[in-house]
């Protein structure tokens, strides 16, 4: 599944909306602070997994879907990254 190229401004509008801050998108997607910051102030583009990981949260918070237990989220992008997920 292709998924659009979200702007930061877009980016910034889900993190607002579903109320996660910059801080906890890096714990979830497994990068660092400066990533983030790239991605968010630079114009970096965001990559694919971390696209399909906002609009994942978007979708279940715009249709009330329970999706607080991001463990299932940090798993998908620890495997993108090929990292092992801690249990």
């Amino acid at each position: 599944m292709a998924f659009e190229y979200v702007t930061p401004a877009k980016a910034e509008e889900i993190l607002f909306e579903i109320g996660m801050n910059r801080t906890e998108l890096a714990q979830t997607a497994k990068v660092s602070m400066r990533t983030v910051r790239r991605w968010l102030d630079e114009n970096e583009i965001l990559p694919g997994p971390v696209r399909a990981m906002l609009d994942a949260f978007s979708k279940c918070h715009k249709h009330k879907l329970d999706y607080g237990n991001r463990v299932f989220f940090a798993a998908v992008m620890a495997t993108v990254n090929q990292e092992p997920v801690a249990h």
